[in-house]
């Protein structure tokens, strides 16, 4: 049996890191490709009509507008729509033109244009924010060309790394990796319990694969991505980005936790055996 725990051990940890991966992937990719590439793409036309409407706009109320668009969610979301849609080119073999943007214009009129006009708060009135709105929108088509633009510079580099970084992306971001990574951890997780039932060993090896597990998503890989991402996005993008590592650190914290949670109930346990 205790070979079968050991091997389930190895498996649920594997499969724990896997599934945390595949979690993580599209919130850190979308998050890092909204700031370095969308938000500034949407930005800069949008900051251009701001100054046209208002005139008296200071930097730092620039500086406003333009942390909102590289932070708003709204973005983030269409970040990651924009990474579908290059991932799709990349394994479809397809070049990516405008009219692959469409929906995603779309997303931004109805989604982020109207947050945009709250977040403008008192400075405009009415009349202006109508201005400026209108300005915006007449620039959503240059927004959606210079997304394609970007994406086609991006999908036909010759550089193994980023095809391979854009396969990956798709792969790991699949409904179906996601449930099968999610089944074996569940699965591996029983076999672990049930091959130490024995004192229940079985509760306190599976704690500590939980522990484990989470300090390697929380911890060791998010070095090794922003390691990783420096590189790649410096050859991408042709700058440095940083990578937001929220995401593996959530879903690290949630394994460390639950890891935790069985260890305090495996003493409780042991302690009313006794």
């Amino acid at each position: 049996m205790k070979v079968i725990r050991v091997f389930g051990n190895i498996i649920f940890m594997a499969a724990a890191i896997f599934f945390c991966l595949c979690m993580s992937i599209r919130p850190l990719c979308a998050s890092t490709v909204s700031g370095a590439v969308l938000g500034r793409a949407v930005s800069s036309r949008v900051l251009d009509e701001v100054y046209k409407v208002y005139p008296e706009v200071t930097s730092e109320q620039m500086e406003e507008v333009e942390n909102f668009l590289e932070e708003n969610q709204a973005v983030k979301e269409l970040a990651g729509a924009y990474l579908d849609v290059m991932a799709g080119s990349v394994k479809d073999g397809t070049p990516v033109s405008p009219e692959d943007y469409e929906a995603l214009i779309g997303e931004l009129k109805q989604d982020v244009f109207p947050q945009l006009m709250d977040e403008m708060g008192d400075l405009l009135t009415e009349e202006e924010k109508n201005a400026l709105y209108e300005g915006i929108d007449s620039q959503s088509e240059k927004i959606g060309q210079i997304m394609a633009q970007g994406a086609a510079e991006i999908t036909e580099q010759s550089y193994p790394p980023v095809e391979t970084a854009l396969e990956l992306y798709g792969f790991l971001d699949s409904f179906s990796v996601k449930a099968l990574s999610l089944g074996v951890v569940i699965l591996s997780g029983i076999i672990v319990l049930a091959s130490g039932r024995r004192r229940y060993r079985g509760l306190l090896s599976l704690a500590r694969d939980g522990i484990v597990s989470g300090i390697m998503v929380g911890a060791v890989i998010p070095f090794l991505a922003n390691t990783a991402a420096h590189v790649l996005t410096n050859r991408i993008l042709g700058r440095t980005a940083e990578l937001t590592l929220t995401p593996l650190f959530f879903y690290g914290g949630i394994f460390f936790a639950g890891g935790f949670v069985l260890l305090i109930m495996y003493y409780v346990v042991r302690g009313r055996r006794r």
